[in-house]
């Protein structure tokens, strides 16, 4: 027996120490406690949309770098071999080369000369002069780049304003856990107090069952809140760019905020996300106008110098190349009328969905600051319901204790009053929501 209560000590103290560290991690991350601000910040450097989105902005940006080949020139160096006994080409590299002699004008070498080999080292040079098509061009990626960046700051607005909701879930979730877990106590003591009563006749035997099963049902309610609890903790992680099993836990309790002056004569046109769409359009009548410019001629400078030789090494010879070309495109089978046309239509499309998303926008801003109102004035009477509902339950708890009062009444008077807690922390909570989704659509910080 001895031997068998030593060995189980032994694998507790062994069970003890594997369960140390994770015992100890899991304290330090209890430990910490996170502001507002804090999560905002890490959210802004981590979150997983607004990598994307940043990606994206590089991303358009280098496209409009490449535009620089607008007024840059292209500057080539190539390096080629030809070995050949054609007739034309023999004579041609014997000219570049520079080693034509009297003797190479015998018809007979000419016909059919031996094999030559030529290395021509070349550098081209192509500069653009007059490229008005290309300007265009030029500028309608510009509103483009303008376009994505804007997208990008009304994004972290929007990241904000969920990050924000998902703090104050916690802190929800966390006040319901509170809420039900004192509910719980209650039951219990009322559970209590049933059963010496009933030991001492006052009571029936159905009222400490029904006592019984309100304890189970709240048992049960704060298992689900616990787990509420882990989830909108879980959620928050994963906007921060965070491990989703870190625990994250509110500094603050879940409290009333206060929303920031100017909603009443806020400029929805001023907003970001609407300022990218009319930087969209801006974007697509360049477009058309550089659709419309490749009916203009185009003017391009060039240059070059050759090195010719018959080893890798050893050049005898060079030459220069300068020039200019002027392109006209008189017609291209019909190819650029209609690439006028589209893009006058894709532009015209532009246009009319940002009229629709700006009217879109402007009937939710409205419709937000008409839910806040409700959303307050639901809070205001909750609050006031649940004042009313408290008294009311310390009322039935003093007639009980004395026994002036049916089990079946209190526990209804208890539930009463738990499930207006309850409804007051979602209104509180949904109010909370009401103003985060209101500075969102103003942009506030």
């Amino acid at each position: 027996m001895r031997k068998i209560f030593l060995g189980a000590k032994i694998k507790f103290l062994i069970a003890t120490l594997t369960l140390l560290p994770a015992t100890l991690k899991a304290q330090q991350d209890t430990s910490k406690t996170w502001t507002l601000n804090e999560v905002l910040e890490v959210a802004e450097a981590n979150n997983w949309e607004l990598q994307k989105s940043a990606q994206e902005v590089l991303s358009q940006k280098a496209e409009y770098r490449s535009t620089l080949a607008t007024f840059l020139p292209r500057i080539n160096l190539s390096e080629t071999v030809t070995h050949t006994n054609d007739p034309l080409a023999a004579f041609g590299i014997k000219l570049q080369q520079e080693i034509v002699a009297q003797s190479d004008f015998n018809p007979e070498l000419l016909n059919d000369p031996d094999a030559i080999t030529d290395f021509n080292l070349g550098v081209m040079v192509e500069q653009p002069l007059i490229n008005p098509d290309a300007f265009a061009g030029r500028k309608a990626i510009s509103h483009k780049l303008e376009a994505s960046k804007q997208k990008a700051a009304h994004l972290k607005y929007y990241i904000k304003y969920v990050v924000k909701q998902s703090y104050y879930a916690i802190q929800l979730a966390q006040s319901k856990q509170k809420v039900l877990e004192e509910a719980l106590e209650y039951a219990k003591e009322s559970r209590r107090i049933a059963q010496n009563n009933l030991d001492q006749g006052y009571v029936n035997k159905a009222d400490v069952m029904a006592a019984n099963v309100r304890v189970l049902d709240l048992e049960a309610k704060v298992e689900e809140a616990q787990n509420d609890v882990v989830s909108a903790g879980q959620m928050l992680a994963f906007l921060l760019g965070e491990d989703i099993d870190k625990q994250i836990v509110p500094e603050e309790d879940l409290s009333k905020v206060l929303l920031t002056d100017g909603a009443s004569d806020y400029d929805l046109n001023n907003r970001s996300d609407i300022q990218a769409m009319l930087s969209g359009v801006k974007a697509r009548n360049n477009m058309v106008t550089m659709q419309k410019l490749k009916f203009v001629p185009r003017l391009n400078a060039f240059g070059g110098y050759n090195f010719h030789g018959d080893e890798l090494t050893a050049f005898d010879a060079e030459s220069w190349v300068v020039g200019a070309k002027l392109q006209w495109t008189i017609f291209s089978g019909n190819k650029n009328l209609a690439s006028v046309k589209k893009a006058k239509a894709n532009a015209h499309l532009a246009e009319i969905r940002k009229k629709e998303y700006v009217d879109k926008n402007r009937m939710e801003f409205d419709k937000a600051r008409r839910k806040l109102k409700v959303a307050e004035s639901s809070l205001n009477t909750s609050q006031l319901a649940e004042e009313q509902i408290e008294e009311a339950l310390r009322i039935r708890m003093d007639r009980y204790k004395e026994g002036l009062e049916r089990t079946s009444d209190l526990l209804a008077a208890e539930a009463a009053y738990s499930q207006k807690q309850l409804e007051r922390l979602n209104a509180l909570f949904n109010y909370n929501k009401a103003v985060f989704y209101l500075e969102y659509l103003m942009e506030a910080e």
